[in-house]
């Protein structure tokens, strides 16, 4: 049964019926890999860490590194920086690079509004010798493109991945995402604050969202929990040291059809944040 499954997920993929984009239940500390006009928007310097592990106990289900960097400089007026991705889902193996440039435009009431773009690379290498799968591995061109609007307490923004809609195999060519993200923060910075934020992501066939809502203890320790339109409920916590380092971890209890199957999802985090 395991088998099966295993190889049922391998050739979902390859027919472009599965997620193509990863899901992170911290999505806020992913914002640069989903939108590169994000790139240097809050922060000076911005390391990403992410290990998720998605529905444990179920066969062929994703595993997700994400690696970035995210630099400010003023001498470019924004900000560059890059995305690495590696995710197992049943025998796929992904790999993919992305470098982002955005352009910031300062405006009248101390807010930001960037414009920016990213490109590179995805790899894909399939270990499964089937009839179905005649071609085995393959690298392709992949490019993003986002706008962002953000001020001190809130940050709304837009984006479209794999806009170009690249061919790696014959089997499987990339289709493009839109995303939205947004947030917004109540209260003052050296009591409670409360911070809703909702991430939504669509292939033009499937719309997917997360809605999260985050407790914060002066803007370093947070707690929070997010409903995703699959059922998932997760639970997050977060905790910046030193205005310099962050870590975090989210357990997500599936509620739908894997309920019976999963031992849940996890998800760590840990990064450099200097404003």
């Amino acid at each position: 049964m395991k088998k099966l499954l295993f190889i049922s997920m391998t050739l979902l993929v390859l027919g472009v019926k599965a997620q193509q984009e990863p899901i992170f239940s911290q999505f806020w500390n992913a914002k640069t890999y989903y939108n590169p006009s994000m790139t240097g928007v809050g922060f000076k310097h911005l390391s990403t860490t992410i290990g998720r592990w998605q529905n444990v106990g179920v066969n062929g289900q994703p595993v997700t590194q994400l690696l970035g960097y995210a630099l400010r400089s003023k001498k470019l007026h924004g900000g560059i920086g890059f995305t690495y991705m590696r995710e197992e889902i049943g025998a796929n193996l992904f790999n993919k690079t992305k470098f982002n440039y955005s352009y910031h435009i300062a405006t009248k009431n101390g807010g930001t509004f960037s414009i920016g773009a990213g490109a590179g690379f995805n790899a894909l290498k399939v270990d499964l010798v089937m009839p179905e799968i005649s071609d085995t591995k393959g690298v392709g061109f992949t490019a993003d493109f986002g706008i962002t609007y953000a001020i001190e307490k809130s940050t709304i923004s837009l984006s479209c991945t794999q806009l170009n809609s690249g061919r790696i195999t014959d089997q499987y060519s990339e289709s493009p995402h839109v995303v939205f993200m947004t947030d917004y923060i109540f209260g003052k910075d050296e009591g409670f604050q409360f911070k809703p934020q909702a991430f939504v992501m669509t292939d033009l066939n499937k719309l997917t969202f997360d809605i999260n809502a985050t407790l914060l203890w002066k803007g370093k320790v947070g707690a929070g929990v997010t409903f995703r339109s699959n059922e998932d409920l997760a639970f997050s916590v977060n905790w910046d040291i030193l205005k310099k380092f962050r870590i975090g971890y989210a357990y997500d209890l599936a509620l739908g059809a894997l309920a019976g199957e999963s031992k849940g999802s996890h998800t760590g985090f840990f990064g450099l944040v200097f404003r």
